[in-house]
């Protein structure tokens, strides 16, 4: 029992700390997000991404709609499972990465900024 309780606290500090790493702007769960309100997109096609496939094989999810949507809601919400089950994950904004890389850039850090990218399952870039 007490072995269990130690792999739970360890299990919950590497979901806290992986979920700080992230960037996450703010919380957003899909238990959260309201399907009622955004028909263009069902929960079922949210939870067939939840295997996480798409990580496992390198593939590109992109969200397109209009602001409001819900596209950066499911993008977190994706991201916060995507820990949970053991990815790391790395949240910015398009904007802010490409400063980052042009300052690594100038620094003649860019291949190592872009090697300690290639460390995260899941880019997730936001607008």
């Amino acid at each position: 029992m007490l072995t269990e309780r130690e792999l739970q606290l360890r299990n919950g500090k590497r979901i806290e700390q992986n979920q700080r790493r992230a960037g996450f702007p703010v919380h957003k769960s899909l238990d959260e997000f309201d399907y009622a309100f955004q028909t263009t997109i069902s929960k079922r096609e949210i939870n067939s991404l939840l295997g996480f496939g798409f990580i496992d094989n390198r593939e590109i999810v992109v969200f397109i709609g209009s602001p409001g949507a819900g596209k950066t809601h499911l993008a977190i919400g994706l991201g916060l499972r995507a820990i949970v089950a053991g990815y790391k994950v790395y949240f910015s904004t398009a904007l802010t990465l490409i400063e980052v890389l042009e300052l690594a850039e100038l620094k003649e850090e860019l291949k190592k900024k872009i090697n300690q990218l290639l460390k995260f399952d899941l880019l997730i870039i936001n607008k």
